[in-house]
């Protein structure tokens, strides 16, 4: 009798424990299209933002560029090239720009002689009240949102080769939505 009842006891902590492993399963933290994420924070560009994890960054703040951050798939950094899709953000004190969506825009066609530019659109993001357009040349398209704030202005860049833009928009616009400012 004593035996019988230790083996229900063992079913029965065996069927608890199996509940309990499966109740506790979670899943990988999702952002829109993005399963697994990575999460950059930079003090001195004032800004946050979570991106693919399987990409990787591809540039960071230097003496030539001191404002500019930017990722990049890592099978299209490792490609011959260079990459395919690229995420930039540009961020600049606002005396540069002076919250100026048109400053913003001419600072982005400079830096893309090649681009047309479309029209500004207002956009909403967590971030805040921004504005966005898309830029096209033969070789990339782009969505550019711009994002001012009291201490400092951001262009973030999404950019793509045409034929697969299309499908990396929801993406764009993902990553769009963890872009923080530091305040």
């Amino acid at each position: 009798m004593a035996t019988k009842q230790r083996q229900n006891g063992r079913l029965w902590l065996a069927v608890a424990v199996l509940l309990l492993a499966a109740c506790s399963f979670i899943a990988p933290k999702t952002v829109g299209g993005m399963a697994k994420q990575s999460y950059y924070f930079d003090a001195n560009l004032k800004f946050s933002v979570s991106y693919p994890a399987d990409w990787i960054r591809v540039s960071t703040a230097t003496a030539a560029a001191p404002d500019t951050v930017a990722w990049a798939p890592k099978e299209h950094v490792l490609a011959l090239g260079g990459p395919g899709t690229l995420f930039r953000v540009v961020s600049r004190p606002p005396a540069r720009w002076r919250d100026d969506a048109a400053a913003m825009r001419a600072a982005f066609a400079a830096a893309h002689a090649e681009a047309v530019l479309d029209k500004n659109q207002p956009a909403a993001l967590p971030a805040g009240p921004a504005h966005s357009f898309l830029a096209h040349s033969p070789k990339r398209t782009f969505l550019v949102y711009m994002v001012t704030t009291s201490e400092r202005d951001y262009l973030l860049e999404f950019s793509a080769k045409p034929k697969s833009f299309e499908k990396l928009v929801p993406l764009f616009r993902d990553i769009a939505a963890t872009f923080s400012p530091l305040r």
